[in-house]
């Protein structure tokens, strides 16, 4: 079940990735040192893994907002099969721009 609902999360993420992928055409795929690690003289110790701003943890709180939304409406509407689902789905949402936040820099 928490796999499913991180992969839920990571949708918007993997969207703009294939997206960027489809849309440019000869970029090259730079790969960060691990742990930011770049002089011998660095530990990896130190370091903290910290993610670039971008829009995706706005798209994933706009997500949280509407399915809070769906939930409350289906709640209210007695449709009570479809709110493990949607509460799945929130979860994973949760999760994904917990750690957005988190990591951003």
């Amino acid at each position: 079940m928490l796999l499913m609902g991180v992969g839920i999360g990571l949708s918007i993420n993997q969207s703009l990735a294939i997206c960027d992928g489809l849309m440019r055409s000869n970029t090259d795929f730079v790969r960060t040192p691990k742990h930011g690690v770049i002089r011998t003289t660095e530990n990896w110790l130190d370091k903290k893994y910290r993610a670039a701003k971008s829009w995706v943890p706005y798209g994933e709180l706009i997500m949280m907002v509407y399915l809070m939304l769906t939930i409350a409406i289906a709640f209210t509407n007695h449709h009570y099969l479809s709110l493990p689902f949607l509460i799945l789905f929130l979860a994973g949402y949760v999760y994904t721009f917990s750690l957005s936040v988190f990591q951003t820099r």
